[in-house]
Protein backbone atom coordinates (compact mmCIF):
# COMPACT_ATOMS: atom_id res chain seq x y z
CA UNK A 1 0.00 0.00 0.00
CA UNK A 2 1.35 3.48 -0.94
CA UNK A 3 1.00 6.15 1.26
CA UNK A 4 1.94 9.91 0.48
CA UNK A 5 3.10 12.43 2.89
CA UNK A 6 1.43 16.30 2.74
CA UNK A 7 4.20 17.48 4.50
CA UNK A 8 6.53 19.46 2.59
CA UNK A 9 9.96 18.57 2.06
CA UNK A 10 12.72 20.57 3.64
CA UNK A 11 14.51 20.89 0.52
CA UNK A 12 11.75 22.23 -1.56
CA UNK A 13 11.70 25.48 -2.98
CA UNK A 14 8.31 26.68 -0.57
CA UNK A 15 10.35 25.65 2.28
CA UNK A 16 13.08 27.59 1.43
CA UNK A 17 11.22 30.97 0.33
CA UNK A 18 9.57 31.24 3.46
CA UNK A 19 12.77 30.42 5.17
CA UNK A 20 14.20 33.78 3.65
CA UNK A 21 10.94 35.99 4.02
CA UNK A 22 11.48 35.16 7.66
CA UNK A 23 14.67 36.00 7.99
CA UNK A 24 13.94 39.07 5.88
CA UNK A 25 11.56 40.04 8.67
CA UNK A 26 14.08 39.43 11.55
CA UNK A 27 16.79 41.77 10.08
CA UNK A 28 14.29 44.26 9.06
CA UNK A 29 13.25 44.46 12.84
CA UNK A 30 17.00 44.72 13.98
CA UNK A 31 17.32 47.30 11.43
CA UNK A 32 13.89 49.37 12.44
CA UNK A 33 15.15 49.13 16.35
CA UNK A 34 18.65 50.53 15.32
CA UNK A 35 17.00 53.32 13.67
CA UNK A 36 14.57 53.62 16.80
CA UNK A 37 17.45 53.54 19.11
CA UNK A 38 19.72 55.85 17.58
CA UNK A 39 16.99 58.49 16.98
CA UNK A 40 16.36 57.65 21.19
CA UNK A 41 20.00 57.96 22.20
CA UNK A 42 20.18 61.56 19.49
CA UNK A 43 17.09 62.75 21.07
CA UNK A 44 18.61 62.29 24.79
CA UNK A 45 21.70 63.40 23.70
CA UNK A 46 20.22 66.69 22.60
CA UNK A 47 18.00 66.70 25.14
CA UNK A 48 21.04 66.51 27.60
CA UNK A 49 22.99 69.47 25.77
CA UNK A 50 20.01 71.16 26.20
CA UNK A 51 19.60 70.93 29.87
CA UNK A 52 23.75 71.47 30.00
CA UNK A 53 22.80 74.89 28.53
CA UNK A 54 19.82 76.00 30.84
CA UNK A 55 22.14 74.90 34.04
CA UNK A 56 24.73 77.35 32.50
CA UNK A 57 22.61 80.27 31.90
CA UNK A 58 21.02 79.69 35.31
CA UNK A 59 24.38 79.16 37.28
CA UNK A 60 25.62 82.20 35.51
CA UNK A 61 22.16 84.42 36.62
CA UNK A 62 23.32 83.34 40.27
CA UNK A 63 26.87 83.74 39.95
CA UNK A 64 25.98 87.57 38.17
CA UNK A 65 23.04 88.68 40.83
CA UNK A 66 23.72 91.45 43.25
CA UNK A 67 21.51 88.86 45.82
CA UNK A 68 23.57 86.64 48.00
CA UNK A 69 22.63 83.18 46.56
CA UNK A 70 23.54 80.38 49.27
CA UNK A 71 23.31 76.97 49.39
CA UNK A 72 23.59 74.62 52.90
CA UNK A 73 23.18 71.70 54.55
CA UNK A 74 20.44 70.96 56.94
CA UNK A 75 23.31 71.28 59.16
CA UNK A 76 23.62 74.81 57.95
CA UNK A 77 27.07 73.93 56.62
CA UNK A 78 27.70 76.09 53.29
CA UNK A 79 27.71 74.24 49.81
CA UNK A 80 27.66 77.19 47.53
CA UNK A 81 28.52 81.07 47.88
CA UNK A 82 27.94 83.67 44.79
CA UNK A 83 29.59 86.87 44.06
CA UNK A 84 26.68 88.70 45.59
CA UNK A 85 27.61 86.65 48.73
CA UNK A 86 30.84 87.91 48.58
CA UNK A 87 29.83 91.47 48.00
CA UNK A 88 27.32 91.64 50.81
CA UNK A 89 29.49 89.19 53.94
CA UNK A 90 32.58 89.78 52.72
CA UNK A 91 33.67 86.47 52.50
CA UNK A 92 35.20 84.58 49.51
CA UNK A 93 33.68 81.71 48.82
CA UNK A 94 36.68 79.77 49.51
CA UNK A 95 35.82 81.29 52.77
CA UNK A 96 32.79 80.40 53.47
CA UNK A 97 32.14 76.62 51.44
CA UNK A 98 32.69 74.24 54.21
CA UNK A 99 32.06 76.15 56.95
CA UNK A 100 28.91 76.69 59.01
CA UNK A 101 26.25 79.64 58.52
CA UNK A 102 26.29 80.71 61.86
CA UNK A 103 29.43 82.26 61.14
CA UNK A 104 27.47 85.19 60.16
CA UNK A 105 24.68 85.07 61.87
CA UNK A 106 25.22 87.62 65.60
CA UNK A 107 25.28 85.63 69.13
CA UNK A 108 21.97 87.41 69.68
CA UNK A 109 19.94 86.12 66.75
CA UNK A 110 21.54 82.60 67.08
CA UNK A 111 17.89 81.72 68.12
CA UNK A 112 16.67 82.22 64.50
CA UNK A 113 18.90 79.64 62.89
CA UNK A 114 17.62 76.45 65.03
CA UNK A 115 13.81 78.38 64.11
CA UNK A 116 14.31 78.25 60.20
CA UNK A 117 16.01 75.10 59.82
CA UNK A 118 13.41 73.44 62.08
CA UNK A 119 10.56 75.14 59.40
CA UNK A 120 13.10 74.08 56.45
CA UNK A 121 12.75 70.45 57.29
CA UNK A 122 8.66 70.54 57.90
CA UNK A 123 9.00 71.80 53.71
CA UNK A 124 8.38 75.05 55.12
CA UNK A 125 9.22 78.17 53.03
CA UNK A 126 10.37 81.39 54.38
CA UNK A 127 9.54 84.73 52.50
CA UNK A 128 11.12 88.41 52.90
CA UNK A 129 12.34 87.68 57.00
CA UNK A 130 13.57 91.00 57.96
CA UNK A 131 16.62 90.45 59.77
CA UNK A 132 20.47 91.37 61.04
CA UNK A 133 24.01 89.28 59.61
CA UNK A 134 27.47 90.06 60.24
CA UNK A 135 30.02 91.17 57.78
CA UNK A 136 33.57 89.93 57.84
CA UNK A 137 34.57 93.16 59.37
CA UNK A 138 32.58 92.13 62.28
CA UNK A 139 29.69 95.34 61.57
CA UNK A 140 25.95 94.52 61.42
CA UNK A 141 24.01 94.61 58.64
CA UNK A 142 19.75 94.55 57.58
CA UNK A 143 19.32 91.98 55.46
CA UNK A 144 15.80 90.76 53.57
CA UNK A 145 16.46 86.51 53.12
CA UNK A 146 14.22 84.54 51.67
CA UNK A 147 15.37 80.55 52.86
CA UNK A 148 13.53 77.41 50.57
CA UNK A 149 14.04 73.52 50.93
CA UNK A 150 16.29 71.55 48.23
CA UNK A 151 14.82 68.48 47.55
CA UNK A 152 16.48 65.18 46.19
CA UNK A 153 14.96 62.95 43.28
CA UNK A 154 13.49 61.14 45.90
CA UNK A 155 11.23 63.74 47.44
CA UNK A 156 13.72 64.31 50.00
CA UNK A 157 14.49 67.27 51.86
CA UNK A 158 17.96 67.09 51.85
CA UNK A 159 19.52 71.08 52.16
CA UNK A 160 18.03 74.65 51.74
CA UNK A 161 19.03 77.53 50.03
CA UNK A 162 18.88 81.31 50.49
CA UNK A 163 18.34 84.71 48.91
CA UNK A 164 19.67 87.43 50.86
CA UNK A 165 19.01 91.03 49.93
CA UNK A 166 20.94 94.02 51.88
CA UNK A 167 18.60 96.42 53.41
CA UNK A 168 21.03 98.64 55.48
CA UNK A 169 20.49 101.59 53.26
CA UNK A 170 16.97 101.22 52.98
CA UNK A 171 16.35 101.24 56.57
CA UNK A 172 18.20 103.78 57.06
CA UNK A 173 16.52 105.99 54.44
CA UNK A 174 13.14 104.63 56.35
CA UNK A 175 15.13 105.80 60.37
CA UNK A 176 15.87 109.55 58.91
CA UNK A 177 12.51 109.76 57.39
CA UNK A 178 10.82 108.83 60.34
CA UNK A 179 12.97 110.68 62.73
CA UNK A 180 12.35 113.67 60.35
CA UNK A 181 8.26 113.10 60.29
CA UNK A 182 8.67 112.65 64.52
CA UNK A 183 10.27 116.58 63.88
CA UNK A 184 7.82 117.82 61.51
CA UNK A 185 5.05 116.64 63.44
CA UNK A 186 6.34 118.51 66.62
CA UNK A 187 7.10 121.63 64.91
CA UNK A 188 3.50 121.44 63.24
CA UNK A 189 2.30 121.00 66.80
CA UNK A 190 3.89 123.78 68.40
CA UNK A 191 3.13 126.18 65.39
CA UNK A 192 -1.12 125.41 65.49
CA UNK A 193 -0.81 125.79 69.55
CA UNK A 194 1.47 129.44 68.82
CA UNK A 195 -1.51 130.28 66.46
CA UNK A 196 -3.84 129.47 68.68
CA UNK A 197 -2.45 131.56 71.39
CA UNK A 198 -1.61 134.38 69.00
CA UNK A 199 -5.27 134.60 68.02
CA UNK A 200 -6.49 134.39 71.19
CA UNK A 201 -4.26 137.35 72.49
CA UNK A 202 -4.92 139.29 69.54
CA UNK A 203 -8.84 139.20 69.51
CA UNK A 204 -8.97 140.98 72.73
CA UNK A 205 -7.27 144.62 72.37
CA UNK A 206 -9.02 144.44 68.67
CA UNK A 207 -12.07 143.77 70.43
CA UNK A 208 -11.79 146.80 73.07
CA UNK A 209 -10.64 149.16 70.23
CA UNK A 210 -13.71 148.70 67.80
CA UNK A 211 -16.14 149.09 70.70
CA UNK A 212 -14.53 152.32 71.65
CA UNK A 213 -14.63 153.10 68.30
CA UNK A 214 -17.94 152.29 68.26
CA UNK A 215 -18.69 154.47 71.41
CA UNK A 216 -17.22 157.27 69.43
CA UNK A 217 -19.58 157.10 66.68
CA UNK A 218 -22.68 157.16 68.75
CA UNK A 219 -21.76 160.03 71.35
CA UNK A 220 -19.54 162.34 68.45
CA UNK A 221 -20.70 161.94 65.01
CA UNK A 222 -22.93 164.47 64.41
CA UNK A 223 -19.68 166.85 65.63
CA UNK A 224 -17.01 165.23 63.26
CA UNK A 225 -16.70 166.77 59.76
CA UNK A 226 -17.51 164.06 56.58
CA UNK A 227 -13.84 163.29 56.09
CA UNK A 228 -13.52 162.39 60.20
CA UNK A 229 -17.12 160.29 59.70
CA UNK A 230 -15.45 158.86 57.15
CA UNK A 231 -12.20 157.73 58.59
CA UNK A 232 -14.11 157.02 61.51
CA UNK A 233 -15.92 154.24 59.91
CA UNK A 234 -12.97 152.60 57.67
CA UNK A 235 -11.43 152.63 61.01
CA UNK A 236 -14.29 150.16 61.59
CA UNK A 237 -14.16 148.47 58.69
CA UNK A 238 -10.43 147.56 59.41
CA UNK A 239 -11.54 146.39 62.88
CA UNK A 240 -13.84 143.76 61.31
CA UNK A 241 -11.64 143.02 58.99
CA UNK A 242 -8.70 141.86 61.67
CA UNK A 243 -11.31 139.85 63.40
CA UNK A 244 -11.71 137.72 60.52
CA UNK A 245 -8.30 137.13 59.75
CA UNK A 246 -7.68 136.31 63.67
CA UNK A 247 -10.62 134.03 63.03
CA UNK A 248 -9.13 132.26 60.46
CA UNK A 249 -5.68 132.14 62.09
CA UNK A 250 -7.45 130.38 65.19
CA UNK A 251 -9.40 128.17 62.69
CA UNK A 252 -5.39 127.51 60.90
CA UNK A 253 -4.45 126.98 64.16
CA UNK A 254 -7.06 124.04 65.37
CA UNK A 255 -6.55 121.99 62.36
CA UNK A 256 -5.33 118.66 62.53
CA UNK A 257 -5.38 118.86 66.69
CA UNK A 258 -8.25 116.72 67.19
CA UNK A 259 -9.26 114.05 64.66
CA UNK A 260 -12.13 114.94 61.84
CA UNK A 261 -15.44 112.76 62.28
CA UNK A 262 -17.24 112.03 59.60
CA UNK A 263 -21.33 111.73 59.61
CA UNK A 264 -23.71 111.21 56.67
CA UNK A 265 -24.74 114.17 54.84
CA UNK A 266 -26.91 115.24 52.08
CA UNK A 267 -24.71 116.88 49.39
CA UNK A 268 -27.37 119.20 47.95
CA UNK A 269 -28.18 120.39 51.52
CA UNK A 270 -24.57 121.03 52.61
CA UNK A 271 -24.10 123.42 49.28
CA UNK A 272 -27.31 125.14 50.00
CA UNK A 273 -26.23 125.90 53.43
CA UNK A 274 -23.46 127.72 52.62
CA UNK A 275 -24.98 129.48 49.85
CA UNK A 276 -27.43 130.65 52.16
CA UNK A 277 -24.88 131.34 54.42
CA UNK A 278 -23.78 134.58 52.60
CA UNK A 279 -26.79 135.44 51.13
CA UNK A 280 -26.84 138.92 51.95
CA UNK A 281 -23.48 139.74 50.76
CA UNK A 282 -24.37 138.31 47.53
CA UNK A 283 -27.15 140.20 47.09
CA UNK A 284 -25.56 143.26 47.72
CA UNK A 285 -23.13 142.45 45.49
CA UNK A 286 -25.79 141.36 42.75
CA UNK A 287 -23.86 138.02 42.13
CA UNK A 288 -25.51 135.49 40.24
CA UNK A 289 -25.36 132.27 42.06
CA UNK A 290 -26.02 129.03 40.03
CA UNK A 291 -25.57 125.93 42.59
CA UNK A 292 -25.42 121.99 41.11
CA UNK A 293 -25.49 119.38 43.76
CA UNK A 294 -26.85 115.60 43.45
CA UNK A 295 -29.51 114.63 46.00
CA UNK A 296 -27.46 111.91 47.84
CA UNK A 297 -25.35 110.95 50.88
CA UNK A 298 -22.05 110.64 51.62
CA UNK A 299 -19.89 110.21 54.77
CA UNK A 300 -17.76 113.96 55.33
CA UNK A 301 -16.47 115.57 58.11
CA UNK A 302 -19.33 118.39 57.07
CA UNK A 303 -17.81 120.92 59.94
CA UNK A 304 -14.49 121.06 57.87
CA UNK A 305 -15.81 120.65 53.84
CA UNK A 306 -18.30 123.63 54.75
CA UNK A 307 -15.52 125.65 56.49
CA UNK A 308 -13.62 124.86 53.22
CA UNK A 309 -16.30 125.96 51.03
CA UNK A 310 -17.12 128.95 53.14
CA UNK A 311 -13.69 130.07 52.42
CA UNK A 312 -13.72 129.80 48.37
CA UNK A 313 -16.93 131.41 48.13
CA UNK A 314 -16.15 134.61 50.68
CA UNK A 315 -12.84 135.03 47.83
CA UNK A 316 -15.03 134.54 45.20
CA UNK A 317 -17.52 137.27 46.67
CA UNK A 318 -14.40 139.38 47.45
CA UNK A 319 -12.18 139.05 45.25
CA UNK A 320 -12.94 136.79 42.14
CA UNK A 321 -16.21 138.60 40.05
CA UNK A 322 -16.67 140.62 37.14
CA UNK A 323 -18.08 143.94 38.74
CA UNK A 324 -20.14 144.28 35.28
CA UNK A 325 -22.49 140.56 35.20
CA UNK A 326 -20.77 139.20 38.54
CA UNK A 327 -21.54 135.20 38.47
CA UNK A 328 -20.38 132.42 40.61
CA UNK A 329 -21.23 128.89 40.18
CA UNK A 330 -20.94 126.24 42.65
CA UNK A 331 -20.94 122.42 41.16
CA UNK A 332 -20.90 119.05 43.19
CA UNK A 333 -20.31 115.69 42.00
CA UNK A 334 -20.51 112.46 43.43
CA UNK A 335 -18.11 110.18 41.78
CA UNK A 336 -16.36 106.47 42.67
CA UNK A 337 -16.47 107.09 46.23
CA UNK A 338 -15.45 110.56 46.14
CA UNK A 339 -16.81 114.20 46.50
CA UNK A 340 -15.71 116.87 43.93
CA UNK A 341 -17.39 120.26 44.72
CA UNK A 342 -15.99 123.25 42.74
CA UNK A 343 -16.79 127.08 42.96
CA UNK A 344 -15.82 129.09 39.91
CA UNK A 345 -16.67 132.76 39.59
CA UNK A 346 -16.20 134.99 36.22
CA UNK A 347 -13.38 137.23 37.38
CA UNK A 348 -10.12 138.50 36.07
CA UNK A 349 -8.32 134.79 37.04
CA UNK A 350 -4.87 134.55 38.72
CA UNK A 351 -1.65 134.45 37.08
CA UNK A 352 0.00 130.78 36.26
CA UNK A 353 3.25 132.25 38.25
CA UNK A 354 0.84 132.20 41.66
CA UNK A 355 -0.70 128.89 41.28
CA UNK A 356 1.80 126.98 43.72
CA UNK A 357 2.38 130.29 46.11
CA UNK A 358 -1.14 131.11 46.76
CA UNK A 359 -1.81 128.27 48.88
CA UNK A 360 1.49 129.02 51.07
CA UNK A 361 0.19 130.73 54.87
CA UNK A 362 0.64 135.01 54.60
CA UNK A 363 1.61 134.48 51.03
CA UNK A 364 -0.86 137.77 49.42
CA UNK A 365 -1.32 138.31 45.84
CA UNK A 366 -2.63 141.63 44.43
CA UNK A 367 -5.91 141.49 43.31
CA UNK A 368 -8.10 144.30 41.10
CA UNK A 369 -11.22 143.66 42.42
CA UNK A 370 -11.34 144.43 46.58
CA UNK A 371 -8.50 144.47 48.95
CA UNK A 372 -5.21 142.48 49.58
CA UNK A 373 -5.91 138.76 50.54
CA UNK A 374 -4.62 138.23 54.44
CA UNK A 375 -2.93 134.90 53.02
CA UNK A 376 -4.21 132.21 55.45
CA UNK A 377 -8.00 131.33 53.93
CA UNK A 378 -6.59 129.17 50.99
CA UNK A 379 -4.14 128.01 53.02
CA UNK A 380 -6.69 127.05 55.53
CA UNK A 381 -8.38 125.38 53.14
CA UNK A 382 -5.46 123.27 51.68
CA UNK A 383 -4.85 122.12 55.39
CA UNK A 384 -8.65 121.05 56.10
CA UNK A 385 -9.22 118.98 53.00
CA UNK A 386 -5.38 117.37 53.63
CA UNK A 387 -6.51 116.44 57.08
CA UNK A 388 -9.15 114.85 55.13
CA UNK A 389 -7.03 112.60 53.13
CA UNK A 390 -7.95 114.74 49.56
CA UNK A 391 -6.96 117.86 48.00
CA UNK A 392 -7.61 121.03 45.98
CA UNK A 393 -7.07 122.20 42.51
CA UNK A 394 -6.80 125.41 41.09
CA UNK A 395 -7.63 125.61 37.27
CA UNK A 396 -7.37 129.88 36.05
CA UNK A 397 -6.94 131.78 33.61
CA UNK A 398 -7.82 135.53 32.62
CA UNK A 399 -10.36 134.03 29.84
CA UNK A 400 -12.12 131.55 31.66
CA UNK A 401 -11.87 133.07 35.07
CA UNK A 402 -10.92 130.85 38.18
CA UNK A 403 -12.17 127.83 39.46
CA UNK A 404 -10.63 125.83 42.73
CA UNK A 405 -12.06 122.19 43.32
CA UNK A 406 -11.73 120.36 46.25
CA UNK A 407 -11.62 116.21 46.35
CA UNK A 408 -12.47 114.62 48.96
CA UNK A 409 -12.49 110.73 50.14
CA UNK A 410 -16.35 109.51 50.64
CA UNK A 411 -14.99 107.03 53.34
CA UNK A 412 -16.96 106.28 56.92
CA UNK A 413 -14.21 106.62 60.44
CA UNK A 414 -11.64 104.52 61.20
Amino acid sequence: MNTRSDKPDADSPDVESEGLSSEKQIRQRIDDEVIHRTAQLTSERDESRRVERELARLAAIVESSEDAIIGKTLEGVVTSWNIGAERIYGYTAGEMIGQSITRIIPPDRMHEFHEIFDRLKKGQRIQQYETERLRKNNKRIYVSLTISPIYDGQGRIVGASAIGRNTTAHRRTQQEIQRAHAILQRKTQETEEFLSIMAHDMMHPVVGIQGLLTLIRQDCLQLMDPDSQTNLNMALEECDRMKQMIRRLAELGRIGRSRPQREPANLADLVATCVNRFRKPLDDAGILVRQHAPDSMAMLACQYVEEALSNLLDNAIKYGCNPKEPRIEIECRHEDDWVHLSVWDNGPGIDPKHHKRIFQPFRRIKTPNGPDGSGIGLAAVKRLIQELGGDIELDSTAANGTRFTLSIPDEPNE
